[in-house]
């Protein structure tokens, strides 16, 4: 009996080695190119926390942003292209980050986050400080798992979870 019960432990231990190891849902990505980013981010402002999911595909300079509420209550779309934005199809005048605090009361870089997904780093952006930086696990080069913000004149953090980044 015991050699059947050691023969199952065995069988059973040597299958488990045979299952595949899951992969990182981020390939090779030119961060100038065509690629996209879908994850969850949290805002605070004012001491009051706002989460929100978030699918941001980028095209060189041209983004197009999905902000999907708690639950999946509420939605709003971002287009920008060409220097002209969009919201959920509208022309807009306003700028990204005037919209954005107009609407939700807050906003960060995203013209930065090729910048703090691929680099861990800002660049020429002196109204945010990139606080720290996880970095995704078992990826050949350095990605960037979650990214904590603080705005440096305006009471607004905000902490990024990129769930999965992808090429178009």
């Amino acid at each position: 009996m015991k050699t059947l019960l050691s023969l199952l432990l065995l069988l059973l231990l040597s299958s488990c080695s045979t299952l595949p190891v899951p992969q990182s849902k981020t390939t090779l990505i030119d961060p100038q190119g065509s690629w996209q980013v879908n994850g969850r981010l949290s805002a605070i402002v004012d001491n009051k926390a706002q989460q929100s999911s978030f699918k941001l595909k980028f095209n060189g300079k041209d983004f197009d942003l999905t902000l999907t509420g708690v639950l999946g209550i509420g939605q709003m779309n971002l287009t920008s292209s060409a220097s002209k934005l969009r919201v959920d199809g509208q022309l807009t005048q306003l700028s990204l980050n005037q919209l954005m605090t107009q609407e939700l009361g807050w906003y960060f870089p995203i013209e930065q986050l090729r910048y703090i997904i691929f680099e861990q780093q800002l660049l020429g952006d002196s109204l945010w400080q990139l606080q720290s930086v996880k970095l995704a696990p078992g990826q050949s080069t350095k990605v960037t798992k979650i990214a904590k913000l603080k705005h440096l004149t305006k009471p607004i953090k905000i902490k990024l979870l990129f769930q999965e980044i992808l090429s178009n």
